[in-house]
């Protein structure tokens, strides 16, 4: 019974031994991307990022002077590399450089490029044609900007050339097409006049009848209103206190305590309506 109890109890010290172990070896402890528990690592020194920094539970964080840098709040200074600078906890390249690695490594840009930042670019009127900058060549009639080249005003891409666009009789040129004027619609290549009929008017490639006329069948007819009733456009509504009921307007006839707005009546306040009359509250 005792060798019972004492096996038990080496059994139990060697498990409570080893979980530590058993941690570590999962979760951010296996990957570096918290601090260790022991210092047996540096967060972060296995290519991973720490992201689990002990920061002050009061608050006040302290971040590292310039030119230094650690992998997480509670890891020791280290200095940044040549060619880079402080930021937060740790550190980043200066402008026309690149990190590599742990390194800043200056950008060099071919002829006819520029540095901004951590990369290179070409300079206006040049293309990025794999590490080199090639002078963008417009054709005729053609005008550079940035990496491309565009047709001049009047004049359409046609493959890697420039036409002049040839507009109709009264018709003008915009960009790289035309247009028929005001009062002209298009109709194939051409531009035709648009004949508007009487009490009409012409308005950009459409006609459109006058205020108190109604189009029907390619014309402009006189909209008819009837009494107690108003034109607009192209078409009648009553007057305010009167309603529309079968082409005509009827006079609004309110009931007492009441008053009429538009082509309806409401009680006055202090009354309801009920069955058509207004009774107190």
């Amino acid at each position: 019974m005792k060798k019972y109890i004492l096996a038990l109890v080496v059994l139990l010290g060697v498990l409570s031994l080893s979980a530590p172990a058993f941690a570590h070896r999962s979760g951010c402890h296996r990957w570096h991307s918290c601090p260790s528990d022991t210092g047996s690592y540096t967060c972060g020194d296995a290519g991973h990022p720490c992201l689990y920094p002990t920061y002050p539970a009061g608050g006040g964080v302290v971040y590292p002077p310039s030119g230094y840098y650690k992998d997480c709040y509670d890891c020791p200074l280290k200095k940044v590399p040549e060619n880079a600078l402080t930021s937060g906890m740790g550190w980043v390249c200066k402008n026309g450089y690149k990190q590599v690695d742990e390194t800043c490594e200056k950008v060099k840009a071919p002829a006819n490029g520029y540095v901004l930042g951590s990369d290179w670019y070409c300079k206006n009127g040049y293309r990025q044609v794999g590490e080199s900058c090639e002078k963008v060549i417009a054709p005729l009639n053609a005008y550079v900007l940035g990496s491309e080249w565009y047709c001049k005003n009047g004049y359409k891409q046609i493959g890697e050339t420039c036409e002049k666009v040839i507009a109709p009789k009264d018709a003008y040129i915009l960009g790289s097409q035309w247009y028929c004027k005001n009062g002209y619609k298009e109709v194939g290549d051409s531009c035709e006049k648009v004949i508007a009929p009487v009490n009409a008017y012409v308005l950009g490639s459409s006609w459109y009848c006058k205020n108190g006329y109604k189009e029907e069948n390619d014309s402009c007819v006189k909209v008819i209103a009837p009494p107690n009733a108003y034109i607009l456009g192209s078409s009648w509504y009553c007057k305010n206190g009167y309603r529309e009921v079968n082409n005509s307007c009827e006079k609004v006839i309110a009931p007492s305590n009441a008053y009429v707005l538009g082509s309806s009546w409401y009680c006055k306040r202090g009354f309801v309506e009920v069955d058509d009359a207004c009774v107190p509250e």
